[in-house]
C-alpha cells in the first residue's frame, strides 16, 4: 500500500486538495479574470470554482503513474483508485458541508460541484484518451467555457455549468453524473488508443 501511495500521488493531492479548499473558502470573493469572446474580453470567475482544476490534474496524472499493464490487470488496484478518488470527494464534501450548515455563503458547494465535475471529465478522458490528455481536458473546458459559455444577458449556458452559480441544481446534477461516470471509467479496463 505504501508503494501503491507513493505511486499514485497520494499524499500530494490529499495536501493539494485541503490546501485549496481552505484557501478557496477564505477567498470565496476573491475573482479570477478569465478570457472571453462574448462582450467584455474577461469574466470574473470566483476562485472557488476554478480551484478543483489542480485537485483533479494531480489525481489524474497520480493514476497514470506505475505499471499500466499491471493496473489493468489488477481489479484490487482498480478498487484501491476507486477507494482513494471517492474518499477524495467525501473529504471535499465534508468540510465545505459544516460550512453550508453554519451558514456560509455557499461556495464551498461550488468547490465540491466542480470538483465531482472536473474529476468526471478528467476520469472518461483517462479512459480514452489516456493520462497526459486526460489532465488537461477539465482545464480546456473551463476555457472554452469562459470563452462562449455565455448568453448575451451573461447567464451561463446550460452546458457551461463551471460558471453556475453556487445555488444551481442543473449544474449540480450534471457534475453528480459526471462524476459517478467519471468513477465507473475507473473500474472499467482502459480502452487502448490505436490498438
Amino acid at each position: 500500500m505504501i508503494w501503491w501511495a507513493r505511486v499514485r500521488l497520494v499524499a500530494v493531492t490529499s495536501t493539494l486538495m485541503i490546501g485549496l479548499l481552505i484557501a478557496s473558502m477564505a477567498a470565496e470573493d476573491t475573482k479570477l479574470p478569465m478570457p472571453s469572446l462574448v462582450g467584455e474580453s474577461t469574466i470574473p470567475v470566483p476562485l472557488p470554482f476554478l480551484t478543483p482544476l489542480a485537485v483533479v490534474s494531480a489525481a489524474v496524472a497520480g493514476l497514470e503513474r506505475g505499471d499500466r499493464r499491471l493496473g489493468s490487470t489488477s481489479s484490487r488496484l482498480r478498487g484501491v483508485d476507486l477507494a482513494f478518488l471517492v474518499g477524495l470527494f467525501l473529504v471535499g464534501a465534508l468540510v465545505p458541508g459544516i460550512t453550508e450548515v453554519l451558514g456560509d455563503s455557499g461556495m464551498g458547494g461550488a468547490f465540491v460541484r466542480n470538483l465531482a465535475g472536473y474529476l468526471g471529465l478528467g476520469l472518461i478522458a483517462r479512459h480514452y484518451l489516456g493520462g497526459p490528455v486526460a489532465t488537461v481536458v477539465p482545464v480546456v473546458f473551463v476555457l472554452f467555457c469562459t470563452a462562449v459559455g455565455l448568453d448575451a444577458s451573461r447567464r451561463p449556458r446550460p452546458w457551461a455549468w463551471p460558471l453556475a452559480p453556487a445555488d444551481d441544481l442543473g449544474a449540480a446534477a450534471v457534475c453528480v453524473v459526471l462524476g459517478v461516470a467519471g468513477l465507473y471509467a475507473v473500474t472499467r479496463p482502459r480502452a487502448t488508443v490505436g490498438a
